[in-house]
């Protein structure tokens, strides 16, 4: 069983693994801690129309970087009657998201897109951070409308597989799906939930995942040479250190093959 467990985590970082885009910076967006995000530096009024904010509480900072740079924000929370903060390109909706909406309180992503009229907008900003029910919508999401997305930064939450994991193949699905139009360029673990840690690798529980789509970046993705955290990285508390995931770039099956011979029953 803790063989097939480190085989799972091994997977899960495999497809998380970070790539670099040639000719490009990565920029902090939000706040210093809790609620920022490492985002390509490539976010204009002229080339990004919108931007989708899903998941608000009471943290607005990454949405009030964004409507700085010229961009309009739709927000989404049905956990919270109002925004925290008031600004003109704020455009906020007292839902949520699901995977296939049953409530009028909850809506799609492609349900949401339909509402605000942006079916045929290239180049949008998507960002979520919804406790664990991005899983399931982004399942349901169909692949063309994700491409519409130049950026996407995502959440995840209970990336740690467990011997109880009935969502395991949810979320191999998930983060394969991401993969066929969008490559992760960024990889921070949240320090507000635990790591699981075996020979020659590390898996945060939840993890903060910037996406670059291929069509806008693909010809200019070439392998990272970043270590995990960066210079342009917090930690998601104050009151912890970041955690250390190490090289993401290069392939995690090589990062850990030297381990593998010796390795009978790894631990968490």
């Amino acid at each position: 069983m803790a063989s097939g467990l480190y085989t799972d985590a091994l997977e899960r970082l495999r497809l998380l693994s970070a790539c670099d885009i040639q000719s490009s910076t990565l920029v902090r967006v939000g706040g210093p801690n809790d609620g920022g995000y490492v985002m390509v530096d490539d976010i204009y009024s002229s080339t990004t129309p919108v931007a989708y904010s899903i998941g608000i509480n009471r943290d607005v900072t990454w949405d009030v970087d964004v409507a700085r740079r010229g961009v309009d924000v739709f927000m989404y929370d049905h956990t919270i009657s109002a925004l925290p903060t008031s600004h003109p390109r704020f455009h906020f909706r007292r839902q949520g998201l699901t995977g296939t909406a049953s409530r009028a309180d909850m809506r799609t992503l492609e349900q949401m897109v339909q509402d605000n009229g942006h079916c045929d907008v290239p180049r949008m900003l998507l960002k979520i951070d919804v406790e664990g029910a991005e899983w399931d919508a982004l399942l349901h999401t169909p692949s063309d409308l994700l491409a519409r997305f130049s950026q996407i930064v995502i959440e995840f939450h209970g990336l740690i597989p467990t011997t109880h994991d009935s969502d395991a193949n949810m979320v191999s699905l998930v983060l394969e799906k991401l993969l066929v139009t969008h490559r992760p360029v960024h990889v921070h673990g949240n320090t507000y939930g635990p790591s699981l840690i075996l020979p020659g690798i590390v898996l945060p529980w939840g993890a903060e995942v910037t996406y670059a789509s291929r069509a806008v970046y693909g010809e200019r993705f070439v392998t990272s040479s970043r270590y995990f955290p960066t210079h342009v990285d917090a930690s998601n508390r104050r009151d912890r250190c970041d955690m250390i995931l190490g090289d993401l770039g290069r392939s995690i099956c090589d990062a850990v093959k030297p381990h593998r011979d010796s390795l009978s029953e790894p631990r968490s």
